[in-house]
């Protein structure tokens, strides 16, 4: 894929677009997720704001094929075994800004206090005999876990194969700067 030479730069709220040296080769979008080769390297682009990259975050993602989840049918241990066994791994250097970081740390904070949260209101409703405060501090430590789970995962992937890498959760901003194909 080349760039026209002649074309005007796009410039919007978060600089100019990218040219050839500032992407990464083997990562393109399709659609709202972004495809990656295995071996390649994100851009130095926050994949939540589209700012510049302070800082990159490495990580192993994991992914199973969704056929896996019918184990769960059947025992929670025969579904993590085949998991465990079928699952595809690739490390990622996710990169962000610090504003995406902070945000990040904040819903860490939040999934946190509510799961310790939870669990001292269980354990005071049982001491105090509340039966209220015992059945709402599950819920809190449930409700806040995922919560936090949630709001703290920046690219999570919807695929893995031999060759590719397909990941959710970039934003707009991120995907406006990498090549459609």
């Amino acid at each position: 894929m080349s760039e026209n030479p002649f074309a005007t730069p796009l410039v919007d709220a978060y600089g100019p677009a990218p040219t050839s040296s500032s992407t990464s080769a083997g990562v393109w979008r399709d659609g709202n997720i972004v495809v990656m080769e295995r071996t390649a390297r994100l851009p130095d682009v926050c994949v939540k704001t589209g700012g510049v990259a302070t800082q990159r975050l490495a990580r192993k993602l994991h992914w199973h094929h969704p056929a896996v989840y019918i184990a769960l049918m059947f025992n929670v241990l025969i579904y993590i075994i085949i998991a465990l066994i079928v699952r595809k791994t690739v490390a990622v250097d996710i990169p962000v800004s610090d504003e995406s970081a902070d945000k990040r740390k904040k819903w860490m904070y939040i999934g946190w206090g509510c799961g310790l949260g939870g669990i001292a209101m269980f354990i005071l409703g049982l001491i105090f005999d509340v039966p209220a405060l015992a059945g709402i501090g599950p819920l809190t430590m449930l409700f806040g876990l995922i919560g936090g789970l949630i709001g703290a995962r920046l690219l999570w992937p919807s695929k893995i194969d031999e060759h590719f890498v397909y990941l959710r959760g970039a934003k707009e901003p991120f995907l406006s700067r990498l090549p459609q194909r």
